[in-house]
């Protein structure tokens, strides 16, 4: 039937049980497997879309006050929003950076979240 709407479908949620089987899947030794936590880990608790934590910059998330400020040019509708962030994902974020030092530094890209090659 052509104009009809159809009713909205509400998102799928995942049990706690799948959350932490996905968390514990990367690798914590390896760059790669430690950045890949920390994304999935602010997608799960801060509610995040994929899309907006690769849009983080470093100068987006405020350690000390533990609160990240998503800018209306990478949030959902355009909206901006600060996000308290817990003190495990804190913890966790705070491991990354040091290591991505080692890998964004040459190029001083300004996301919070990069790859091996600084991009």
């Amino acid at each position: 039937m052509s104009g009809m709407v159809k009713p909205h479908e509400l998102p799928k949620v995942i049990s706690d049980e799948e959350a932490a089987a996905l968390l514990a899947r990367p690798n914590l030794d390896a760059p790669t497997g430690l950045r890949n936590r920390c994304m999935m880990q602010l997608m799960l608790r801060a509610g995040l879309r994929s899309s907006e934590v690769c849009g983080i910059h470093l100068t987006d998330l405020n350690i000390k006050t533990q609160v990240l400020t998503m800018r209306s040019s990478v949030a959902k509708y355009g909206r901006a929003a600060t996000l308290p962030i817990d003190d495990e994902t804190i913890a966790l974020i705070n491991r990354w950076r040091a290591v991505r030092r080692g890998y964004a530094a040459p190029t001083k890209a300004p996301w919070l979240f990069v790859t091996l090659t600084g991009k």
